[in-house]
């Protein structure tokens, strides 16, 4: 028997709203888009302060969120137009009959530039996947990718998932809490990574990314499947920016990160230069595949969902 808590897959299961909000103009659409301040999730502020969504006549109104569900809430209840979240939390999403279509690619994790990696204090004589039986992990929310990439690393080395306790928490407390020796391992992101390798003497053990495919989609930007088939013109636009803030981004690592450090309000040195995470620049079904098939398998998701259920919409599927 798993000694892990259970958890909602989903904090909120809203209706959206019946009429997507009006107002759009063929010039200047006032869009509002929620984004996340790390760095798979990103594009936006830079398509903002660099020109990409202007450039394709949209005017943003940009908010940044701390977390993919709540993202999700937002666009699901019609407050925001377009966001940016995880894969499996979408797929979660559309699992419990909420209608959320994916528009575009986000970041990409592969081993060169893993999401997020497992870490431990810097004292620690944990080495394997099975020197974590009987203790705790932490992630970043449960039922997340981040526990389903701690599930197929552990059981990739042999280890028995049952026998270690994986909790929430959030990514600042991480750091703190494996230099008290709370938890015994942890799965970071930047800026928190970085930050916690340099106050906490944490260290690196292993890329649980690693563990769901070489490659896979760590972020994708979705709206709702009313909003995208009333404003086509204006989704249209916005894609069209995203990837060439995206392409901008893969090849301009001081002045994205210059951007995403002004947003976040933290110094540019927080984040790690050399794990810069690269954009997609086309949607493809390839990279969705491997993490919603482990997520059914860990009970992430409570019913399968395919690739095609999240990139098509009815309409699209009546043709």
């Amino acid at each position: 028997m798993s000694i892990r808590r259970s958890i909602v897959a989903l904090a909120v299961i809203a209706l959206v709203a019946a009429t997507p909000r009006a107002g759009f103009t063929q010039s200047t659409p006032a869009l509002r888009v929620a984004a996340n301040l790390s760095d798979a999730y990103a594009e936006a502020y830079y398509a903002q302060d660099a020109g990409f969504f202007s450039g394709n006549g949209l005017t943003v109104e940009l908010t940044s969120f701390a977390s993919a569900p709540a993202i999700t809430e937002a666009v699901t209840s019609g407050s925001l137009d377009i966001g940016v979240a995880t894969v499996l939390s979408l797929a979660q999403a559309v699992s419990h009959g909420i209608p959320l279509t994916i528009i575009a690619a986000g970041g990409v994790t592969s081993p060169a530039t893993p999401a997020t990696t497992l870490c431990i204090a810097g004292d620690s004589v944990i080495r394997t996947a099975k020197d974590l039986e009987g203790k705790t992990v932490a992630v970043i929310g449960l039922k997340t990718i981040s526990e389903v990439a701690v599930d197929a690393w552990l059981e990739k080395g042999h280890a028995d998932i049952s026998k270690v306790r994986v909790i929430e928490m959030p990514f600042p407390q991480m750091g703190p809490a494996l230099e008290r020796g709370t938890i015994a391992a942890a799965v970071l992101s930047d800026p928190s990574l970085s930050q916690a390798k340099l106050n906490n003497h944490v260290r690196e053990l292993a890329s649980t990314s690693a563990a769901i495919a070489p490659r896979y989609l760590s972020s994708a930007w979705f709206t709702t499947i009313p909003f995208a088939e009333k404003n086509p013109d204006v989704v249209q636009r916005f894609v069209k920016a995203i990837y060439e803030a995206g392409r901008w981004a893969n090849v301009n690592h001081d002045k994205s990160l210059a951007i995403l450090a002004k947003y976040a309000k933290v110094d540019v040195d927080t984040f790690n230069k050399n794990n810069r995470i690269q954009f997609a620049s086309s949607l493809d079904a390839a990279d969705l595949t491997p993490q919603l098939n482990l997520a059914l398998k860990f009970g992430a998701l409570s019913r399968s969902v395919t690739a095609s259920e999240l990139t098509t919409r009815p309409a699209q599927r009546r043709q």
